[in-house]
């Protein structure tokens, strides 16, 4: 654009002096005589001169008109956050608490004990997060410490290229105090960066948009000795960090952050908040009340919630589509749900029943605790609610020898589901080898357990770090068939 614009004002300025000039010269030679009797010639090229110059000026008004309204144009379509067809995505955006995660076809799991591994869905391929060949992912040397996330204790996130994720490492010479360290491993570049400018993180709450990430931490006051938090912001690409908002008195929590704004709740209040993420001034409050389960894209959001404007409802839940700012598009009856997704594209909310019934195995004998009480499952089901619509219909129903198991152990449990397949890490309660079999008890929360709800077949995949040997990078990946 910047090429033809340049010739555009090239031609305007070159064209219309020389081809003025060179006629008026011809008509002057041809009526000289004219001319004389009206006036000398010198009259006549101020006039023109005069003419010229204003014409000239007007071509150079209109040009840079021009080059402005295209600089503009340019400008905002590069700022755009609709620029990007993955913005329009719908993501979890919810605090790192979980040992999943999903970016497109890659889904990011724990190992059985150690360290972080990647599956492809379209290839079914299972990998290390670092590709570097010559990295061993543990240790100080290495150029990554993926190898020593520890299962159950450390949490990661995903965007992109950008593999956020603690590891415990020493705060001094003293290997007796550890602290949580924040590093940020592009996947595509293969470079590995410390985040937390070198004071460790308060806790494991912390969330990554495109360009930052926003961690908690603790401040002390050197008068009067007395604790206050706030939130950092952190460049993923510099590492540069910054306080983030006003220190308060109670800890703020990350909920996540897209669309170019990040969203936390106040523990004190419990109201959630949003700010721009260029603008720290510019928070404020989002909904009177805690979100849970939100997932959005640049544009809007879902989240379940209770009613700010019905105040006798408090303990009613729906799920709300709102704006990045909370205003309401449409809301959705949300008192069954356990935990839920949002499809791709953001026409359909699938989740799982919450609601408990005692277990029958596949031929329908009652499932008992040792203590002889009812074991009680839920998840047996996958609902779906058309967000145009507002219908709901059941998609998927544990039954047969699956029929004792849930989906999901514990509240916000993570789960997705891509029309055919459920992915998840969380899978417990007992199965039947074939009918009739005494139920067998299982119970997983690390791996990536995969569902297919066409054929009913379960594969639980799952790998490990291999810390045996100092230096050793390998890892050994599993893939279980369940029933």
């Amino acid at each position: 654009m910047t090429g033809v614009a340049d010739d555009t004002v090239m031609r305007v300025f070159a064209m219309p002096p020389t081809h003025c000039t060179a006629t008026h010269v011809n008509n002057l030679s041809r009526h000289k005589h004219i001319i004389n009797e009206k006036g000398s010639i010198m009259a006549t090229n101020k006039r023109f001169q005069k003419r010229r110059t204003k014409w000239n000026y007007s071509c150079l008004f209109w040009a840079v008109l021009f080059l402005f309204c295209i600089s503009t144009i340019l400008s905002s379509c590069s700022k755009s956050p609709i620029s990007n067809s993955s913005d329009l995505t719908y993501k979890e955006l919810i605090y790192n608490n979980k040992q999943i995660r999903r970016d497109g076809n890659t889904f990011y799991f724990s190992g059985d004990h150690f360290s972080v591994f990647k599956y492809d869905s379209e290839s079914g391929e299972i990998q290390d997060v670092c590709t570097d060949p010559l990295c061993s992912h543990y240790g100080k040397d290495s150029s990554c410490r993926i190898g020593q996330i520890n299962t159950g204790s450390c949490f990661f996130a995903v965007n992109g290229n950008n593999f956020v994720y603690t590891v415990p490492l020493s705060a001094s010479l003293d290997d007796s105090i550890m602290q949580l360290v924040l590093f940020r491993y592009d996947v595509s570049e293969m470079t590995n960066l410390r985040l937390d400018h070198k004071n460790g993180i308060d806790d494991r709450r912390y969330t990554i948009s495109s360009n930052y990430c926003y961690y908690v931490t603790t401040y002390q006051s050197n008068k009067t000795g007395e604790y206050s938090f706030g939130m950092r912001q952190c460049n993923l690409e510099t590492g540069k960090t910054v306080d983030f908002g006003e220190k308060t008195e109670s800890v703020p929590r990350p909920l996540g952050a897209i669309g170019g704004k990040v969203f936390w709740k106040d523990a004190a209040s419990s109201k959630t908040y949003v700010c721009n993420e260029d603008k720290t001034g510019s928070a404020h409050v989002f909904w009177d009340y805690p979100i849970s389960f939100p997932w959005g894209n640049c544009n809007d959001i879902f989240f379940r919630s209770t009613d700010p404007d019905d105040p006798e409802d408090s303990l009613i839940f729906y799920i709300f589509h709102t704006d990045l700012n909370g205003k309401v598009i449409s809301r959705f009856d949300a008192e069954d749900i356990k935990c839920m997704c949002v499809s791709d594209d953001g026409k359909y909310i699938y989740y799982i029943s919450r609601t408990e019934t005692p277990a029958v195995t596949g031929n329908g004998t009652p499932v008992k605790n040792n203590d002889g009480s009812d074991f009680l499952v839920h998840g047996r089901k996958l609902f779906r609610i058309d967000t145009e619509t507002g219908e709901t219909d059941c998609v998927f129903v544990f039954d047969g020898i699956f029929s004792a198991l849930n989906i999901g152990v514990g509240d916000g449990s993570w789960f997705w589901f891509d029309g055919k397949k459920i992915y998840t890490n969380s899978l417990a309660g007992y199965i039947e080898e074939k009918p009739g079999d005494e139920p067998q008890r299982i119970g997983f929360s690390s791996g990536l357990i995969i569902i297919d709800t066409e054929t009913g077949k379960v594969v639980r995949c799952s790998a490990d770090f291999d810390r045996s040997t100092a230096g050793s990078r390998s890892y050994k990946s599993v893939e279980t068939v369940i029933g």
